[in-house]
């Protein structure tokens, strides 16, 4: 991680080394290039998200259920061994 952002020195060193209106195009064109393919490889990311998150909402659903049903099951069995030593002792 840079301490001071790439963008400052660039512009700092812009503004002292060239002409001002040059230096503006360029890091408009510059900047809006960069923008550009940045959002586009957000946008693909987004979709490829969109498809990753229903698989993985689908997956979590069946997990839920399978502790639900785990925890059910074990309550009823603890029940059950409960029952059956108390009716052993009597």
């Amino acid at each position: 991680m840079p301490i001071i952002p790439s963008v400052a020195i660039s512009a700092f060193y812009g503004v002292i080394r060239y002409d001002l209106k040059k230096y503006i195009l360029i890091t408009f064109l510059g900047g809006i290039t960069t923008a550009s393919i940045l959002g586009f490889i957000g946008w693909q990311f987004g979709n490829v998200y969109q498809q990753t998150g229903d698989q993985i909402s689908f997956l979590e659903e069946i997990t839920v259920i399978a502790i639900i049903v785990g925890i059910v099951g074990y309550i009823v069995y603890n029940k059950r061994k409960s029952k059956n030593s108390q009716e052993d002792k009597e």
